[in-house]
């Protein structure tokens, strides 16, 4: 196996800048020097290799290279030779938008100091794409994150994807669970116990613990025959998980629940339910705690579970709630303790909302808070706060608000089909044959 390069985090402080020929600074190492570095960066992160080797990365703090004059160093292994390349990332306050990126390289044959210089072209911050690092990036990607500094990102081919707030990592899933082909990740979220759940559309679901070691959760079918099923939506938490799904071809959708008891998944067709429910497809499902949960999906299904009983609530075709309605393909649900907070958005540009006064019930409705109808679907929703969701869709971002859902401009086009809504921000990616975009906005 070759030797690797290995970034020296002492030397950015001792060999950097006009110290470079002073006593102990003549060992073999590349510094680095930076070039229209923004002021506003907080962090640095360097990917580098030799040749072909696999990258390695590793991050400091601006604070360390202003002491350093904006250097730093890279030790080759002893004894190799070639090319040292090397990428270099300039970040702000722990987000996985690149202020600037640049390149260095060096042949490291032979002895002694090197020096190369990296200058960073200037990138727009926000709205941002987080698509600069040299690593694989998800086709048709989901996202999960719980803070800026946590960020999950999954797709095709079970490509999964971590930043940590200062670089971002591939996350290797072992072939023996995957299978092959290959499944496809149609959903992720964590939990705060620090287990990744991942759901496919292969009747797979994989959970990384924290320490990232992966299992394949095994699934038990009730259902009216064996079915194959795609698993669409998760939440996770206090040890358990509650999981929607449906079968390729068959117009029902599918309740999964994990019991840390067992170690296992019961996925129960709607049907076969303690209480039959005919359903369409189950696109999504989010809860407020393991016991009180929101399924949705095809034919204005929409589900709700709570203290171990669901209930199939009917959606109204306006705001009268005279007549129930069919005509919605729900693909996505923000849950809440307060009914009348749980918010539900679909195809054909409808949006599920709850009537409390008169004559109380969930409708669906197309107009924005400006009266105009929305365009295209609605793909995907996220809470932000308790009065604010963050709605994806084909070509539109949406923020719903207590006046109604507000359209948010100067976002690129393109079908965003996740979201993760966060204090400060969001992030959403989109449909792709190619690595997905990755987008991150701030938000008063």
């Amino acid at each position: 196996m070759p030797k690797r390069a290995g970034l020296v985090h002492t030397m950015m402080a001792l060999c950097a800048g006009s110290v470079i020929a002073q006593s102990g600074c003549g060992e073999h190492v590349l510094m680095v020097t930076l070039e229209n570095l923004s002021t506003e960066a907080t962090s640095i992160s360097a990917y580098f290799r030799i040749d072909q080797d696999s990258f390695r990365t590793s991050a400091i703090g601006t604070s360390a290279l202003t002491a350093a004059g904006s250097s730093f160093g890279i030790r080759p292994p002893e004894g190799r030779s070639g090319t040292l390349d090397v990428q270099v990332l300039a970040y702000k306050d722990s987000l996985p938008c690149a202020l600037g990126t640049g390149s260095a390289n060096a042949d490291v044959s032979g002895t002694g100091p090197l020096r190369a210089t990296a200058v960073l072209a200037p990138l727009s911050f926000s709205p941002c794409r987080a698509n600069d690092a040299p690593v694989s990036y998800p086709i048709d990607a989901k996202i999960w994150a719980s803070a800026p500094n946590n960020v999950w990102i999954a797709g095709k081919d079970a490509v999964v994807l971590h930043w940590n707030g200062a670089l971002f990592e591939n996350i290797a899933l072992p072939d023996a669970l995957l299978g092959s082909p290959k499944p496809h990740i149609t959903a992720i979220r964590g939990d705060s116990q620090g287990n990744i759940w991942l759901t496919s559309d292969s009747s797979t679901v994989i959970r990384l613990d924290s320490s990232r070691n992966a299992a394949k959760i095994p699934v038990d079918l009730v259902a009216s025959s064996t079915y194959s099923l795609t698993f669409s939506g998760v939440y996770a938490e206090s040890g358990s998980a509650l999981f929607s799904a449906f079968s390729p071809g068959l117009a029902d959708g599918f309740i999964g629940i994990y019991s840390a008891a067992t170690g296992r998944i019961t996925a129960t067709q709607a049907t076969k339910l303690p209480t039959a429910i005919a359903s369409g497809e189950l696109h999504d499902v989010d809860c407020t705690s393991v016991s009180d949960c929101w399924f949705v999906g095809s034919d204005a299904t929409v589900i709700h579970y709570s203290g171990g009983s669901y209930t199939k609530e009917l959606v109204k075709s306006d705001a009268s709630c005279g007549f129930t309605t069919s005509l919605v393909d729900i693909q996505s649900v923000a849950a809440s303790t307060t009914k009348s907070q749980v918010k539900m958005v679909g195809k054909s540009g409808y949006f599920v909302a709850y009537q409390s006064t008169g004559t109380p019930c969930f409708y669906r409705d197309n107009l924005d808070s400006a009266g105009s109808p929305i365009q295209g679907d609605l793909l995907r929703i996220s809470t932000r706060r308790s009065d604010e969701a963050i709605v994806v869709g084909k070509g539109v971002v949406y923020r719903w608000r207590t006046g109604g859902l507000l359209l948010l401009p100067g976002y690129e086009n393109g079908t965003w089909q996740s979201v993760s809504a966060l204090s400060s921000g969001f992030f959403m990616t989109d449909v792709s044959p190619v690595p997905s975009k990755i987008q991150y906005a701030a938000l008063p």
